[in-house]
């Protein structure tokens, strides 16, 4: 089905049917980043090495020899017709994302600049994100993250 998002606030106050796509209060983050809703889309394809020389899309990020791939959503996402990840060929590792409009053209960009192990698991521990258009970058730390998977059971905070 069609996600639907709820924004709680400190207060209690609640915002129904909050968008994948908005962005959290002032920065250029949106929802979809936090909750890579993209890394669960079924419509994902490999872009072969013909296509991204094409294209002029590198296959590689920071280094790293990379397979890119592009998602789909699977319902309607306003501004937003598909995603274009790259993932560490060494490590496994979500490197960096683009999101495409419907003429397939770059709108943003969110680079994952450092991993750190978290009860054995490597996670994002900072993340820069860029609206093209725009020279304002938004940068995220995440400092912890506890979950049921993770460790203790409780619930999940960032």
């Amino acid at each position: 089905g069609v996600p639907r998002l709820t924004l709680v606030e400190a207060d209690g106050t609640r915002t129904e049917g909050v968008r994948l796509n908005s962005p959290v209060g002032e920065s250029d983050l949106t929802w979809m980043d936090l909750a890579f809703d993209y890394l669960w889309w079924t419509d994902v394809r490999r872009l072969d090495e013909a296509e991204l020389e094409a294209k002029g899309i590198p296959s590689r990020q920071n280094s790293r020899a990379c397979v890119v791939l592009e998602a789909k959503p699977p319902t309607p996402v306003q501004g937003l017709a598909a995603v274009r990840l790259w993932v560490d060929k060494g490590s496994g590792n979500l490197l960096q994302t683009e999101q495409l409009d419907a003429q397939g053209r770059t709108t943003r960009q969110m680079y994952v600049q450092r991993l750190g192990r978290e009860e054995g698991r490597w996670v994002p521990r900072e993340f820069r994100v860029r609206r093209l258009g725009t020279e304002r970058v938004t940068k995220l730390t995440v400092r912890s993250i506890r979950s049921a998977s993770f460790s203790t059971g409780e619930g999940a905070d960032a």
